[in-house]
């Protein structure tokens, strides 16, 4: 009877040490699936973080764009000094160029993310096309 036993008892030893190791392989693969996703989730961060400090150039474009008027067309674009951007546009004739006027008189600047917006220049071309050379003074927290 004590020989039955511990032959049963050693076939249950054999049968828990093979699924002992079925488990073990299976807890490795899952760990490194694991340790795959917290990576992957930290590089994701990283990323985040690094975009969040970016300037974001077409956004300030876009709100630009909403104050000059139709028949207005923006021809250069300069970011190069700081806290600031340099527009300049063209405008078919006068009267197209009296509502960019209008238009930059009239916007409320803190609804737009800028403070300030300067007439750097006019000049007329050869063509009767005008030319203006505005300055945009970004707010410094941006957000509209």
């Amino acid at each position: 009877m004590l020989v039955i036993k511990l032959v049963s008892i050693n076939r249950k030893l054999v049968a828990v040490r093979a699924e002992t190791g079925t488990l073990s392989a299976q807890i490795l693969k899952d760990n490194t699936k694991l340790n795959e996703f917290i990576l992957t989730k930290y590089i994701l961060g990283e990323i985040k973080t690094l975009r969040s400090k970016q300037f974001n150039y077409s956004d300030y474009l876009d709100r630009v764009q909403r104050i000059i008027p139709l028949g207005t067309e923006i021809i250069g674009v300069d970011f190069q000094t700081t806290g600031f951007i340099n527009i300049k546009t063209t405008s078919v004739n006068s009267s197209e160029f009296k509502l960019l006027e209008n238009s930059l008189r009239n916007v409320n600047l803190s609804a737009t993310g800028f403070n300030s917006v300067v007439v750097r220049s006019v000049s007329t071309d050869v063509d009767g096309r005008y030319r203006a050379d505005l300055l945009f003074g970004i707010q410094r927290d941006g957000k509209i």
